[in-house]
């Protein structure tokens, strides 16, 4: 019977190709096997970018000197520390007398950024902030990137005591209750172009205060600052230094200072109008007898005790 030789198939040198697949579309990764190395995505997010800087701060260092510059630094930081927690901001870094925070509401910086400013007031300093939207590169809990540039671009043009937005920020706010003023196209260093700038003048939907909704007396106190009215509040619910100091996260030389300055404001000279005063915006009778007042008005308690 005749015989034929057994032909031997040569072994593939390469994998047939897949039903549907494409030169130019990679195939499945497969991790592990080294073939391939993946590439992580990367992390950028939309941030809003709120740079604040003290105005004169090296000239205000050198007329209180070290130890009491530094003690107004303290009292700063826990004001940073207060409005930051209220507003839901997280402080990135800091840069000398700067602070860089982060938010993911535009709304909420300009409004930390007021607020911040106001309270600064209080223990003498002055504060320019600036707020940018923009996405960010997040590296080890910082953020970097051009929007972080551009805020602080935006904050070295802001005047002392005003807090600037870029038109981007302006634009996503709207509807917000925020209102602003044009302070005109800017060149901004280091950045292309020119760019419109935009200051906080107002906010129609902040709350006022409890204490003059409750007392009429808005004329009256249309003098006092916020923190001062936040005191005085608390003055006419009966707390005391330390307790207004403990609730509102201030020190208790910023306490008095906010009281000597409502004093002077208000124009209450002696015990017993500062008594009647803080009897009035509680809307509380004055006591009928007469006993003699602790040593120092830190609290409601205190005044309504008029010598």
């Amino acid at each position: 019977m005749p015989t034929t030789d057994t032909l031997t198939r040569p072994a593939a040198t390469h994998r047939p190709r897949a039903l549907f697949s494409s030169a130019t579309v990679p195939g499945r990764l497969r991790y592990g096997s080294g073939d391939w190395v993946a590439r992580h995505a990367s992390d950028r997010v939309l941030t809003a970018s709120l740079l604040v800087d003290i105005v004169r701060s090296t000239q205000c260092a050198i007329e209180l000197g070290d130890r009491r510059w530094c003690h107004v630094l303290d009292e700063y930081q826990l004001l940073l520390d207060r409005e930051l927690a209220r507003h839901r901001g997280r402080l990135v870094n800091r840069a000398g007398d700067g602070v860089l925070a982060a938010f993911n509401a535009p709304a909420r910086a300009l409004r930390c950024a007021v607020a911040l400013g106001e309270a600064a007031a209080g223990i003498g300093l002055q504060l320019r902030a600036g707020v940018h939207a923009g996405e960010c590169e997040v590296r080890a809990g910082d953020v970097a990137g051009i929007a972080v540039h551009v805020a602080a671009r935006v904050g070295s043009a802001a005047r002392p005591g005003e807090v600037l937005a870029s038109s981007t920020v302006m634009d996503l706010v709207a509807g917000s209750g925020l209102a602003f003023e044009d302070r005109g196209r800017h060149v901004l260093a280091g950045i292309p172009g020119e760019w419109p700038l935009f200051a906080v003048s107002d906010d129609t939907n902040r709350p006022r205060t409890a204490l003059v909704q409750r007392t009429g007396d808005g004329e009256e106190l249309s003098d006092l600052s916020n923190p001062e009215l936040e005191v005085l509040e608390l003055v006419a619910e009966g707390c005391t230094n330390e307790e207004v100091a403990g609730r509102l996260h201030l020190s208790h030389r910023t306490v008095e200072r906010h009281v000597s300055n409502i004093y002077a404001k208000l124009r209450l000279s002696g015990k017993a109008a500062r008594a009647a005063a803080a009897a009035r915006f509680s809307r509380a009778p004055l006591p009928a007898s007469r006993h003699t007042p602790r040593a120092q008005f830190g609290a409601a308690a205190d005044v309504r005790q008029a010598a």
